[in-house]
């Protein structure tokens, strides 16, 4: 199926209502769905673009961003006001790194699959 399904919507909107019951009195108007960019690590990309340092990334969060949003908020934040990371925030940082895809760069290459527990954050999430 290309599009949205009836079933995916009516999931979310049973699990919405058993948080907010308030939900099932509420108008629906309209259903827009994306796609939800992702790696094939399963692990977000988030620093300094291989060539050209000076843009920071922060995607391919898949269906954790919400739940990372403010973990890549601060991350992102502290990358482009230049903040020294922390010891543990340093490896973190390592695991996401956007050149761990890009060949013939120190680390680059395809990965192997990473476990989501190469990240704390990315761990609490699942």
């Amino acid at each position: 199926m290309a599009g949205t399904s009836a079933g995916g919507v009516l999931q979310l909107l049973q699990d919405a209502a058993e948080i907010l019951p308030a939900v099932r009195e509420t108008e629906l108007i309209e259903v827009t769905t994306r796609d939800r960019p992702g790696t094939p690590d399963d692990l977000p990309l988030l620093g300094p673009v291989p060539g050209a340092e000076h843009v920071v990334v922060s995607t391919g969060y898949h269906r954790h961003g919400i739940l990372l949003s403010a973990w890549a908020a601060q991350r992102t934040a502290d990358l482009i006001d230049g903040v020294p990371p922390s010891r543990a925030t340093v490896a973190h940082l390592h695991a996401v790194r956007p050149e761990r895809f890009t060949p013939g760069r120190t680390g680059g290459g395809p990965p192997a699959r990473t476990a989501l527990s190469a990240v704390p954050a990315l761990e609490e999430a699942r």
